[in-house]
């Protein structure tokens, strides 16, 4: 089977194997490749950074199962032939975002279940002033949790991204 010059993101390097992910052939499945099927200098770059990695190689991207890609001539990643990798700073960087974002989805819970209480407190406030309005107060009220149902479920959703 032909082989075509592919990008592949290393994901994980271990001590026996790499696990890579090409988008070209499959992009939600990591490939496991032994590390000693790798050329030497590649082998060598690769243990001192133990970082998400870019490069390119030959690669049957045709094959049907992970098990019969074949891959050759592997390359770094950019023109220059350096690999390119995400900087620990950079890392850093997208870690402390994330905590930011993160912290500002829990305030942002913490703050609809307060305005949920506070329309539970009202409801029955008015419920003891209009008991004659009992009835129709229950049903705002049901549509108010509704509304905090569904918010709370985006919230996980995003989260979950």
């Amino acid at each position: 089977m032909k082989k075509y010059r592919t990008f592949i993101r290393i994901e994980h390097v271990g001590v026996e194997y790499i696990k890579v992910v090409i988008p070209s052939w499959n992009p939600r499945i990591e490939v496991p490749i032994r590390f000693d099927s790798l050329p030497e200098e590649f082998r060598e770059e690769l243990l001192p950074l133990g970082m998400p990695y870019r490069c390119h190689a030959m690669v049957n991207i045709g094959a049907e199962d992970k098990l019969d890609l074949e891959f050759t001539d592997w390359e770094w990643g950019d023109d220059q032939g350096a690999c390119t990798v995400i900087k620990k700073t950079e890392l850093q960087e997208l870690r402390e975002e994330n905590e930011r974002l993160r912290e500002l989805l829990d305030f942002r819970k913490m703050k609809v279940f307060q305005r949920a209480r506070q329309v539970e407190t009202l409801l029955e406030e008015l419920k003891a002033k209009l008991p004659d309005e009992a009835r129709l107060l229950d049903r705002f009220y049901k549509e108010c949790l509704k509304t905090v149902h569904i918010a709370t479920e985006r919230l996980r959703q995003y989260e979950a991204e």
